[in-house]
């Protein structure tokens, strides 16, 4: 490499000199190391989260589609962002490129900022936010974010960019975003589809399903520092040619791609549900079951540190095993 490549932060492909984006992967490009200095690590970060009604004490701006807002620090005038579907994070001084927000006027380089800190994307009514091997690193509420995985967005959101405080604000129509999944009845018998959606299976079947999808999630909130949010039914309806459930949620989707990614295939591959009393008396089950919190956790915070995970794996076995001895499984990932 000559000294006049410059490395993307987020590919690690090398560009010439003059690229102001990466040409492989369109992110910023740190052009002005020669006007910045490398960034310093400046030491522990002590996170205190505060939800936004505390934070904020002024009117939110209304959002379209496609668009977010960012309060930083203690500004009562929040920063708009519109038109992209990625929004590189960082300090780019006068030459920052398409697709970039500069926070140099903002002492980004005394509290730690990296010249390319951090990426918030936009896709499919999504919100998510990447690290990109920062010197100081990104925190999401109390949550230090690994590098290279993406973590999703909620409004009030409290994002760290090594010190400096920002606070997320999204349309309503991400807020309102459903979250719909499919689940099959995993017995084969013809009169099963007479009684799908009887009072008594909605009791005994979906309801003992859907409250475990909901602990999940709040056990998931748990682990990265987030109060339990209410989890709403929107609708529940069954196929007439199949003995199959279309349900829809007004949150919970995280936990829904959880349990989709890994009690999913966990369930077929322990077929415990002709014995459901006797598993957890099972101690092979029942550190099978353990194993199976820990990797959910550790995909919903890699950052979990082990005390703090032991705690939540013996809340989290009881939900699991419920999912795990369902009649009812849902569709697997892709």
């Amino acid at each position: 490499m000559t000294p006049e490549d410059i490395v993307c932060p987020a590919c690690k492909y090398k560009n010439t000199h003059e690229a102001l984006t990466c040409i492989y992967c369109g992110a910023p490009l740190a052009t002005t190391a020669r006007e910045s200095k490398k960034t310093d690590y400046i030491g522990h970060i002590q996170i205190v989260p505060e939800a936004i009604t505390q934070l904020l004490d002024h009117p939110l701006p209304q959002l379209p589609a496609g668009a977010f807002a960012l309060f930083v620090m203690d500004m009562q005038e929040p920063i708009v962002v519109e038109g992209h579907e990625a929004v590189y994070l960082g300090r780019f001084g006068g030459h920052a490129p398409p697709a970039s927000l500069d926070l140099s006027r903002y002492e980004a380089e005394e509290l730690g900022v990296s010249r390319t800190h951090a990426r918030i994307s936009f896709a499919e009514g999504i919100y998510k936010i990447e690290d990109l091997a920062s010197t100081n690193g990104t925190w999401l509420n109390r949550v230090l974010l690994a590098h290279g995985k993406s973590y999703e967005l909620h409004n009030g959101d409290q994002i760290l960019l090594g010190h400096m405080r920002l606070s997320i604000c999204l349309p309503e129509q991400a807020m309102r975003r459903a979250v719909t999944f499919t689940a099959q009845h995993t017995m084969t018998s013809d009169t099963v589809r007479l009684h799908f959606l009887t009072l008594n299976y909605l009791e005994t079947v979906v309801s003992k399903l859907l409250s475990a999808i909901i602990e999940v999630d709040s056990i998931c909130q748990a682990s990265r520092g987030r109060a339990a949010e209410s989890v709403h039914i929107l609708s529940i309806r069954s196929d007439e040619g199949r003995p199959l459930l279309y349900i829809s949620l007004d949150k919970g989707g995280e936990a829904v791609r959880l349990v989709r990614k890994w009690v999913v295939p966990w369930q077929r591959a322990h077929p415990i549900i002709s014995y459901p009393e006797e598993a957890l008396e099972n101690n092979l089950i029942v550190a099978e079951l353990n194993r199976l919190a820990s990797n959910l956790l550790l995909d919903a915070n890699p950052t979990l540190d082990e005390k703090e995970q032991q705690a939540l794996v013996e809340r989290l076995r009881s939900p699991l095993f419920v999912l795990a001895t369902s009649e009812l499984e849902l569709s697997p990932l892709d």
